[in-house]
């Protein structure tokens, strides 16, 4: 029987729609639903699938979505459509599908996994995240409700931890980033070792060369501009200009993908974000391909090397956040430091992370045949600092969701090794 994979149900800058393309390519038929809107239009780099077509369609494409714009008894017509429309394409993909590769809330908030589980189908679950760290170590949940309260946190902490544990003891195939994964109790795939695959249309290309003279080109595309640091990432290009150093800082907020892509392929170097919990992302990938560096802050940047391999860890300039400034005014001033980073770069995305490489090493995790390397075990975590934030902040809100509600707020029972650090004075 020829294998069929569904994908959904929503859509994370490009990578799901990406990993399709693989599988595609490695001759299993995709069925994608994508209930995001795509609002930076990643669908531009490849074909949409007839499922998102549909959805599409049905939900009136991108934009804030029917509760921006319906009150009432509409709000109740449109979430009933969309439970129907869901029913329709469940009952679909059970027909068509062996393979699930779910995310998000999933179909029913992962109530569907015992009847997968049943059917015996093929569950990957792909946790990418938000969906999956503690709110209380999400910069943009904190700022929702912080300081006025945390009983949101404590909340959807608790409803998070939940979910998790329901999809682990669905014995789906769980594909997760160790440095969000406080809240998981159980081994996982790491999401580095099987790849971030990058769909890049081959007509946004590289314009002419520019003499080497010229000033070095920072490219900064935040998709929260407060989450990922804007501030301090202008404040730190401002303190290097007046240096005398010369840069062409170039931002893009809020600008369709195909514009970001063409930004990238014609800069020297991007500065990601100032409190990452991931080494490279999704648009440090587009900018690997191109050849151009990522230099990106977060605390992981210390502890990276003891969750995952050496030859796992994709080329960039990782580090400290205290030690971004020093980190751009190296790569600005070293030119070959910059070029030698880059095609280190270019060459592990394109042998490593293209969507034909990444779609099989998922079927081998399917298949049972993942590497031990791949695996890793919550309870050997030690990473605390969270996302988008400054450790002190992390410290004075953990410590007030365990003063308020006590630490089993906290949801780390999988990880208790975690308990002394994540409320400690960093």
């Amino acid at each position: 029987m020829q294998h069929r994979a569904f994908l959904g149900l929503t859509e994370i800058a490009g990578y799901f729609g990406a990993l399709s393309v693989g599988l595609e390519r490695a001759g299993i038929p995709c069925y994608q639903l994508d209930e995001s809107h795509d609002p930076f239009s990643y669908r531009g780099s490849g074909p949409q699938t007839r499922i998102g077509a549909l959805l599409g369609r049905l939900q009136g494409g991108s934009g804030s979505g029917p509760r921006a714009i319906f009150t009432g008894p509409l709000i109740l017509a449109v979430r009933i459509a969309r439970l129907l429309h869901r029913l329709l394409v469940l009952a679909y993909a059970l027909l068509r599908c062996d393979i699930f590769i779910l995310n998000g809330y999933g179909f029913f908030r992962a109530r569907e996994l015992v009847l997968l589980r049943m059917l015996r189908k093929k569950v990957v679950w792909v946790f990418t995240g938000s969906d999956h760290r503690p709110p209380y170590l999400n910069a943009r949940a904190v700022r929702a409700s912080w300081p006025q309260t945390v009983a949101p946190l404590i909340r959807d902490t608790a409803w998070l931890r939940r979910r998790i544990r329901l999809i682990e003891g669905s014995k789906a195939i769980i594909i997760a980033h160790s440095a969000s994964a406080q809240l998981h109790a159980r081994p996982f795939v790491q999401f580095l070792a099987v790849g971030i695959p990058v769909d890049i249309p081959p007509d946004v290309k590289p314009g002419a060369g520019r003499p080497p003279e010229d000033p070095v080109r920072l490219v900064h595309s935040p998709s929260d501009p407060l989450g990922k640091g804007t501030d301090r990432i202008r404040s730190i290009v401002d303190e290097l200009r007046s240096e005398g150093l010369a840069i062409d800082y170039v931002e893009i907020i809020g600008r369709p993908h195909r514009e970001v892509l063409q930004a990238l392929a014609n800069a020297d170097i991007l500065v990601d974000e100032v409190y990452s919990d991931t080494p490279l992302g999704v648009l440090g990938t587009e900018a690997a391909w191109y050849g151009v560096p990522t230099i990106s802050g977060g605390y992981y940047a210390d502890e990276l090397h003891h969750d995952l391999p050496h030859d796992l860890i994709p080329p960039c300039l990782f580090v400290p956040p205290d030690g971004l400034s020093e980190a751009v005014r190296r790569l600005v001033v070293d030119r070959g430091a910059r070029l030698a980073l880059g095609a280190r770069a270019a060459q592990f995305v394109r042998s490593r992370w293209t969507p034909e490489l990444v779609a099989q090493r998922y079927l081998q995790v399917i298949d049972g045949r993942a590497p031990t390397s791949w695996i890793f075990d919550p309870r050997n975590l030690s990473y605390v600092g969270g996302w988008g934030m400054p450790d002190q902040l992390r410290q004075e809100v953990a410590s007030a969701v365990a003063e308020t509600a006590g630490v089993v707020a906290l949801g780390l029972d999988g990880t208790p090794q975690l308990l002394g650090a994540i409320v400690a004075q960093p």
